[in-house]
């Protein structure tokens, strides 16, 4: 384990893409890194932990600590919106992420043989910045629109000839 881990190191090991920057922030969360760059002792038990029967065990007690709230549920029986809504009490960045640190969560609850159920899996996270009333009037719209896509596709139907009078 080197003595410090930097921003300009994870560039040297996943290039210049965004992946360092993702690795490093979730560094910090966890907390494997501190503010000067020092692993945490946390790091080494990770780091020894890796690929051994204590890889498991480890993840669930360090998820169940950094994302309390969110296991304040059955999460094996949790509504999927409930779900969503503590995660994001959790995670307070940026909404174009959540769907990463959703998929991080999914994949270390998977590591840490904690069950998700069904609810969870299939639930899309509610953007927290749409009003339910901003939900309600753009279903509306949707079942407008809807309902104008099926008379557009029915066949005209056929109009009865009013019998006229033959004098």
């Amino acid at each position: 384990i080197p003595k410090t881990i930097t921003p300009a190191m994870m560039r040297s090991i996943h290039g210049d893409g965004g992946v360092y920057g993702h690795v490093f922030t979730a560094f910090r969360f966890f907390p494997l890194v501190g503010e000067d760059y020092k692993p945490l002792p946390l790091f080494r038990e990770f780091w020894d932990a890796w690929e051994t029967k204590e890889w498991p065990p480890l993840m669930d007690k360090t998820l169940r600590l950094l994302y309390k709230n969110v296991f304040t549920s059955d999460l094996a029986t949790c509504h999927g919106q409930i779900f969503h809504d503590r995660m994001r009490e959790v995670y307070t960045g940026n909404d174009s992420d959540y769907p990463k640190v959703f998929s991080f969560f999914k994949e270390a609850c998977n590591d840490a043989g904690i069950l998700l159920g069904p609810k969870i899996l299939a639930a899309r996270p509610r953007n927290p910045h749409v009003s339910k009333k901003d939900r309600e009037i753009k279903a509306a719209q949707k079942a407008q629109k809807a309902a104008e896509a099926q008379d557009k596709s029915e066949p005209p139907s056929p109009q009865q000839e009013t019998p006229t009078a033959i004098n």
